[in-house]
């Protein structure tokens, strides 16, 4: 079987957490205690008995940490990125191993928004709207070859449907776009997601022309593939930590 082996931390009680990792499907021994589990690219980890509870939980986290990288089975079926002037549109369509529940968590956690991606400097929830709607901001920062944006800044409305639904709508006079819709669609798919992703937006700062616009779109299209990757491992780990409650 193949596999990378991490060595086991010194025993306590008597027992040591050797952690074996195969995209194999099936079982794998986890000392006698507990298993490692690989089903249809999902990886599971348990643990018994709860009197090694300190143990497990040390072996569950690097379990979490590690599962992705062994099993991740994102799959990005199409992108596109087109634009008319200065509006950009994008559309992606994902497969993810991970439960639309725990991508749905994933998503609307603006306070931990910078995990998905680097880009986001600043993000969280704002007091609602006047008729209670929830509004959430992020900032970002990055650069397009010899052009650099910094605090840029993005005030939205926030509409939800837990956990099929998510859409945003920019606020223009308290952003640095002049128009601004995204919308995430979740469907089940097995024990997985698909993912449906539509944003609209037209920046309030200068691009520069000719080359710009096909940069920026060359952003956005590589941004959204590192993104599922990192939504997808994301809602792993949370799944696979909260299992242990």
């Amino acid at each position: 079987m193949m596999g990378v082996r991490f060595p086991s931390p010194a025993p306590t009680h008597g027992i040591g957490l050797p952690l074996y990792l195969s995209a194999k499907q099936g079982e794998i021994p986890w000392n006698h205690r507990g298993f490692l589990k690989v089903t249809e690219g999902r990886l599971t980890c348990t643990a018994v008995p709860p009197s090694i509870s300190a143990m497990v939980r040390i072996g569950l986290v690097l379990c979490a940490l590690l599962a992705s990288a062994v099993v991740s089975a994102a799959v990005l079926q199409s992108v596109e990125v087109t634009n008319q002037g200065r509006r950009y549109e994008l559309l992606m369509l994902s497969q993810l191993s991970a439960p639309r529940e725990a991508i749905f968590d994933v998503l609307t956690d603006y306070e931990q928004f910078g995990r998905i991606s680097r880009i986001y400097t600043e993000s969280g929830y704002l007091d609602p709207a006047p008729d209670g709607t929830p509004m959430v901001y992020t900032t970002i920062e990055g650069c397009v070859l010899f052009f650099c944006k910094s605090g840029l800044r993005r005030v939205e409305l926030l509409e939800t449907r837990a956990p099929s639904f998510i859409r945003t709508v920019t606020l223009p006079e308290h952003s640095d776009f002049r128009y601004g819709v995204s919308q995430w669609d979740l469907e089940p798919d097995g024990d997985g997601t698909l993912l449906t992703y539509h944003m609209e937006m037209e920046p309030d700062f200068w691009v520069p022309p000719v080359i710009g616009p096909w940069i920026l779109k060359q952003r956005l299209e590589s941004g959204g593939r590192r993104g599922i990757k990192r939504i997808e491992r994301l809602a792993l780990e949370n799944g696979t930590l909260g299992s242990e409650h």
